[in-house]
């Protein structure tokens, strides 16, 4: 005898999806780097994510193809998250901390295909061009600064995106969806490369109450960089959950983190 449940792969798009359906309503606070606060919804989040997606298919991207992201937390950097999946390709979040040649010498070993990078950290990325030709460099304007002409803007990409026209291809559980390196303590940095199975097994063992006990009603301020192991996997729970997310950007200063909860107050 065969099951007749719910046979279909754990996968991202799913928790997507589910936010898109669920949870419109709810909130992803940002902090810019002039420290005032953007303010989107879950509604928003997901069809700038589904454009994204699309973007990242008419540009050429191809399944398992790597796109870099260089950002701080802030909801563009989560719709990578799950925009970059979404289109089949793998998330791999350069570490901005390490040194410009350690970066460099990750992405030419990742073979990034594509660069997604905040505006504040072009002078960082400028350090290791050198090392790795990327196909593409799309700037986040995250101080609301111009894109140079050089670069793709990130959001006037978003516009010739079709959130309502995306199909997610079908895809095994197995498929990569994320990866990250180690800082090479020991030896030149590893790679280990993270799949929808294990994201999503993840998030769900994650959340239950002897871990984060997130609920829906909850405020997640993740301080934890989504550059460092995905944030311990805080933003796909709390996308998961439709928990309000209050992201701080370039601000990890104690007293500006301090400060960012007396405007947001965390349960989290």
């Amino acid at each position: 005898m065969q099951s007749t449940m719910m046979d279909v792969p754990l996968s991202l798009n799913h928790l997507l999806e589910r936010a898109g359906k669920l949870f419109a309503e709810n909130k992803i606070i940002s902090r810019l780097p002039d420290k005032s606060i953007r303010r989107h919804s879950y509604g928003e989040f997901y069809r700038r994510t589904r454009s994204l997606a699309s973007v990242l298919r008419q540009l050429g991207l191809e399944k398992g193809d790597r796109v870099a992201t260089l950002c701080w937390n802030h909801h563009a950097h989560l719709e990578c998250y799950f925009g970059i999946p979404a289109a089949e390709g793998v998330v791999h979040t350069l570490n901005l901390r390490l040194a410009p040649q350690e970066i460099g010498w990750i992405a030419q070993n990742a073979n990034d295909r594509f660069l997604i990078v905040d505006d504040v950290l072009l002078s960082l990325y400028e350090q290791f061009s050198h090392l790795h030709r990327f196909e593409r460099v799309i700037v986040f304007p995250f101080s609301g600064a111009e894109v140079s002409p050089e670069f793709e803007d990130y959001e006037a990409l978003l516009v010739r995106g079709d959130p309502d026209g995306f199909v997610y291809a079908t895809h095994n559980e197995t498929d990569p969806v994320s990866m990250c390196y180690t800082s090479g303590t020991t030896g030149r940095p590893k790679g280990v490369v993270y799949s929808h199975r294990s994201t999503i097994l993840h998030t769900l063992v994650a959340s239950l109450g002897d871990f984060w006990a997130l609920r829906s009603m909850d405020v997640v301020l993740p301080v934890t960089p989504m550059f460092h192991v995905n944030a311990w996997g805080v933003p796909y729970a709390a996308v998961n959950l439709g928990t309000r997310l209050v992201l701080p950007g370039p601000h990890l200063h104690a007293d500006d983190l301090l400060d960012l909860m007396q405007i947001e107050p965390p349960t989290v």
